[in-house]
């Protein structure tokens, strides 16, 4: 079975707790990530594998640099259709779906999920965190669309480490 190692990535501080034994336990805060590949982009981008995210979503300092009509094309609303606003942590979005006429590349760096038809939803605007740092923006990738279909999330303990690993395989 083909596998893809998906970087489990630490984001802040663990969450301490007590477990009714007294015990304090610190909970990990952790995302699992790999490379895209996207349509004319020269530099793979980050994704985060987001299995509570119903769509895969890009927010507009990424999708600003495809081109209509040769990287994807517009699926609107259906006319009379109220469109739902998009939620992450700590934001509200407005978004268009689309359909990516070019592969989409899931990998990492020796290993790659290609997917054609990608449907994914356009953000309008960017997230606040991606505004107060300089790192690169990223992008979402969820449960629907065509990214994940077919394909098995592993998430394991390394017995040697004790780190999050994971794996995405179809």
């Amino acid at each position: 079975m083909p596998t893809l190692r998906l970087t489990a990535l630490g984001v802040g501080a663990g969450l301490p707790v007590r477990e009714p034994s007294g015990t304090a336990l610190l909970l990990p805060r952790v995302q699992l990530r790999c490379l895209l590949r996207l349509p004319n982009l020269l530099v793979p981008r980050d994704g985060i594998i987001d299995t509570g995210s119903p769509f895969s979503w890009f927010p507009e300092a990424i999708w600003s640099q495809f081109r209509r009509g040769t990287d994807y094309e517009d699926l609107p609303f259906e006319p009379g259709t109220v469109a739902p606003n998009g939620r992450t942590a700590g934001w509200n979005f407005t978004f268009r779906f689309v359909r990516f006429l070019q592969p989409i590349g899931l990998h990492d760096g020796s290993s790659e999920l290609v997917r054609d038809g990608l449907i994914a939803q356009f953000a309008n605007g960017n997230p606040p965190s991606f505004a107060r740092t300089n790192a690169p923006a990223v992008a979402v990738i969820g449960l629907w669309g065509g990214a994940l279909e077919g394909t098995n999330v592993r998430i394991a303990t390394d017995a040697t480490t004790g780190r999050l690993t994971g794996a995405l395989e179809w």
